[in-house]
């Protein structure tokens, strides 16, 4: 889940360093919005589909000995859904000018995984790791938002707007690609009932 989002962070640095000189911080929001919308555009289906599957997703992946942790999956795949931001987050802080920022933020915020993770490990075992870490991406989402949006002007109803706009196109996209299969499927059918 994680490997699309690292690898837009690494395409997106010199974006918005290029953004940020020729036509400034809108377009630095503009492309956080977008990319931020369209992992999570990618991840949420498949996410969605593992939080109500996952013994069947454990199973496949590691075998029957471990079904009994397919509720940490569910867990996780929450986490999922946070993480984009928080790959962005450094990227785009960096892009800006602001590197000392992006490091006192990923020092508080390693503070608060740890602390939660200590936490969580010993209040419920090691169900409290995915609990911890659920608590730490909304913490954090939390903060990083906060920041976003002094810095940039981030804004979440942008976002989630990004995000059904991918799925509207996805859907026109695929209905248009069946009409015209099945268009096409059915040409042949006269052509070859005439020629026969």
């Amino acid at each position: 889940m994680d490997v699309p989002s690292v690898a837009v962070s690494d395409v997106l640095f010199p974006k918005n360093v290029q953004a940020l000189e020729l036509e400034g911080m809108s377009k630095v929001k503009f492309y956080f919005e977008k990319m931020v919308a369209s992992l999570i555009s990618f991840i949420l289906p498949l996410s969605i589909f593992i939080i109500l599957f996952p013994k069947l997703v454990m199973l496949i992946i590691a075998g029957k000995q471990y079904v009994d942790a397919a509720n940490i999956l569910q867990i996780m795949m929450i986490v999922a859904i946070i993480r984009p931001f928080f790959y962005q987050f450094g990227t785009t802080m960096d892009a800006i000018g602001k590197p000392q920022l992006n490091f006192f933020y990923n020092v508080v915020l390693m503070v608060i995984n740890l602390s939660l993770t200590y936490a969580g490990l010993k209040l419920f075992g090691r169900e409290g790791a995915a609990y911890a870490s659920v608590g730490y991406h909304i913490t954090g989402l939390l903060l990083i938002y906060g920041v976003l949006k002094r810095q940039v002007n981030i804004e979440m109803r942008s976002i989630a707007g990004y995000v059904i706009d991918n799925y509207v196109y996805a859907f026109n996209t695929a209905k248009n690609y069946l009409s015209r299969s099945k268009s096409l499927q059915m040409e042949r059918t006269k052509s070859d009932g005439a020629n026969g």
